[in-house]
């Protein structure tokens, strides 16, 4: 397969490895299984990275000190970053004053991406979240003082 460029070479590249559905603007990527949230990937920077993005919670469910304790431990997530989505990033998340998602999020350059690296970033996101699991559980249990 030739570099990837768009979403549609994006789900050609990941057919017979994880089941997908692409729509106008947004891949979603079943890592987990049908019954399971997906992995929404969809064009960023003028066509010229692809965002890879999982919601994990509700900011609304941490405290401020949590979200900073998070967005401190982005080093050990990465390439992924932990990062909260609002209504000026995305129409997508109407709601956010109710619910600001908490994510994962990571990008990667089109042109020279090709399927070994897409795969491969997919695949990150997979240890990302077992990683970000540890760090949320870790940090509702520390004793933070008012």
């Amino acid at each position: 397969m030739e570099d990837i460029r768009s979403l549609a070479q994006c789900k050609e590249a990941l057919d017979g490895i994880f089941e997908s559905d692409l729509d106008d603007d947004t891949l979603c990527v079943f890592m987990l299984g049908r019954e399971q949230q997906p992995v929404c990937l969809s064009m960023a920077n003028e066509d010229t990275k692809i965002n890879i993005v999982f919601k994990i919670g509700s900011a609304e469910d941490l405290s401020r000190e949590s979200l900073f304790m998070l967005l401190d431990a982005n080093s050990r997530v990465n390439p992924y970053a932990f990062a909260i989505v609002t209504a000026a990033d995305s129409d997508e998340f109407e709601d956010y004053e109710q619910d600001v998602p908490l994510i994962l999020i990571d990008s990667v350059p089109v042109g020279d991406l090709c399927r070994e690296e897409l795969i491969r970033a997919i695949e990150d996101l997979k240890v990302a979240l077992m990683q970000s699991s540890i760090l949320i559980r870790d940090i509702n249990t520390v004793a933070v003082p008012a």
